[in-house]
């Protein structure tokens, strides 16, 4: 039995061995499956990790470069969710190049924004793909602009500071008084004054004499005051005297020490009188040596005077006689006190007219005639306007006729008498009647 199974083994063994060095048949493929497709790849690179915060200045946009790289970036903004229903209707905001990673937006208003980058295409286009946190946006984004700076107030105009007086030097010339200073503006206006006594106070100005106005210039003033008497000067600012607060600084524009012409007999430098001193067409008289009586005669058949005055002739003497004995009786009360109509009312508030119409209410009209000439002197002893000082004068000369002062109060109606003829011509005619009949030593 066992001989058996061996020689079956060898059998099977020795059929085996004359199948070596042949192939196995290979399957054969069903005609009914199709053949497998090949591998397809989707390639739509994106930015990621963006990052959206608020600044002072705007929305502030941040991303990471997409792995795989594209030929740049476009960033879309949409007041709602941007996904690929809503895309359309998002704005295209900015085309940055590659490697562009920020970008700075301002909203229109301060509605929530929604942002997304997506990378751009070689032909312009846009790989729409949208991925939370990664491209796009999830939460709106609210950008509030800072309030606008309230403007400031304009800060107040500086007032200028005020001009300092200038110094003033006064000196001898000649015969005058050279006053000088540096200009200070051109075209400047300004007023000088003299004093023999020293000036200090607006009180001392009043009382000092007015010498000259006139524009700054180098050359100074030159003054021609009585020989052998000390002043001293003062250099007033027009403007400032006008306003009535002129500035007064003792070695600057009030000179500290008095300055004087020596006297002397004669001037200097005033033109002498010539011989010839009758005008054309009369004849010259030019007489170069004193005559007395019985000297012999001059060239030319000159008479030589009588030692004694000749007598009137007769008809002389009656027409002499009828002359003085012809004079009117003369008025013996002064003419009525007179106010000006536009110094009757109190309608100036300052200046020059409220001054004088003040001191012709309170003086004049009160009958305090010392104290009206007195205040209207110091009043006029400033520069004032043509009329004012021509009224001034026309009360003064009242004040002085009721006074007494006739002499004084005849030149002041003198001076007043190119405005107020009518008015001043009445007093200059009683004046020189009361003169007349008082004699000389009238108003001394």
């Amino acid at each position: 039995m066992v001989r058996r199974n061996i020689l079956v083994a060898a059998a099977l063994l020795l059929a085996s061995l004359g199948l070596y060095g042949q192939n196995a048949p290979v399957p054969k493929e069903s005609s009914v499956l199709p053949p497998p497709a090949p591998e397809e790849r989707i390639f739509a690179p994106f930015p990621l990790r963006i990052r959206i915060g608020t600044r002072p200045d705007g929305v502030l946009l941040t991303w990471e470069e997409a792995s795989d790289p594209t030929a740049g970036y476009s960033v879309f903004r949409s007041d709602s969710p941007i996904d690929r229903g809503s895309f359309p209707a998002a704005e295209r905001l900015k085309d940055l190049p590659p490697g562009s990673l920020q970008y700075l937006d301002v909203p229109p208003d301060s509605r929530g924004y929604y942002y997304a980058v997506l990378g751009r295409t070689e032909q312009g286009g846009v790989y729409e793909v949208f991925i939370p946190l990664k491209n796009v946006s999830i939460a709106p984004v609210t950008y509030v602009p800072p309030a606008a700076p309230v403007p400031e107030p304009d800060p107040k105009p500086v007032e200028p500071a005020p001009e300092p007086p200038p110094a003033v030097r006064a000196s001898s010339e000649r015969d005058g008084i050279r006053v000088v200073w540096e200009p200070v503006r051109p075209g400047r206006r300004v007023v000088l004054y003299r004093s023999p006594s020293p000036i200090r106070s607006l009180s001392d100005l009043l009382t000092a004499s007015w010498v000259a106005s006139a524009e700054e210039s180098p050359e100074g003033i030159l003054d021609f005051p009585v020989p052998g008497i000390g002043y001293f000067y003062a250099l007033v600012d027009d403007e400032g005297l006008r306003t009535g607060s002129p500035e007064l600084a003792v070695g600057l524009n009030v000179t500290a020490e008095s300055v004087s012409v020596p006297a002397g007999r004669f001037r200097i430098g005033l033109p002498e009188i010539p011989y010839a001193s009758r005008s054309l067409p009369l004849p010259y008289l030019s007489l170069t040596r004193g005559v007395e009586a019985g000297s012999q005669s001059l060239p030319g058949n000159l008479p030589v005077p009588s030692p004694s005055a000749s007598p009137l002739r007769p008809e002389t003497q009656k027409s002499v006689s009828r002359l003085g004995g012809s004079g009117k009786n003369l008025p013996s009360s002064p003419p009525e006190l007179r106010i000006l109509p536009e110094d009757l009312e109190l309608s100036a508030v300052g200046g020059e007219e409220y001054t004088l119409r003040t001191i012709v209410r309170d003086r004049l009209a009160r009958k305090d005639w010392k104290g009206a000439s007195d205040e209207l002197a110091r009043y006029l002893s400033l520069n004032r306007s043509p009329s004012a000082a021509a009224r001034a004068r026309f009360y003064r000369g009242q004040a002085l006729a009721y006074s007494g002062q006739y002499r004084e109060a005849f030149f002041e109606f003198l001076l007043a008498q190119d405005d107020l003829y009518a008015p001043s011509n009445l007093w200059i005619d009683w004046l020189l009647d009361q003169m007349k009949a008082s004699g000389p030593a009238v108003g001394r």
